[in-house]
C-alpha cells in the first residue's frame, strides 16, 4: 500500500521511475484508494489475469484495479503536462 503515500510509489515503481497517479490532479491516490486498487488487483490475477489484460485494449493502459481507484501508472518524473 506504499502506493497510497505521497510519493505514490512502491520500492519497485522507484527503482522504475514510475508512480500511481489520480487520473485527473496527477497527485497520490491516498490510502483508502490504494486499498480499493490492491484488492481489485488480487481480483483481477484470480480471474484469470482478465484484469490485466484489460490493459491492452484500453487507450490509457489501465487495469480494472487503475479503473476503479481512478488512478493511473506514469513515468516519474514526467517530461511535460500530462496528454489527453
Amino acid at each position: 500500500l506504499f502506493e497510497g503515500g505521497a510519493s505514490g510509489q512502491t520500492p519497485g515503481k522507484r527503482a522504475l521511475k514510475i508512480r500511481v497517479v489520480d487520473v485527473q490532479d496527477d497527485v497520490s491516490i491516498g490510502y483508502i484508494r490504494a486499498l480499493l486498487r490492491f484488492i481489485v488487483s488480487w481480483v483481477s490475477l484470480i480471474v484469470l489475469f482478465i484484469g490485466y489484460l484489460s490493459m491492452l485494449g484500453e487507450p490509457s493502459g489501465q487495469t480494472w484495479h487503475d479503473i476503479a481507484a481512478r488512478s493511473l501508472v506514469v513515468d516519474w518524473p514526467r517530461a511535460g503536462p500530462p496528454s489527453d
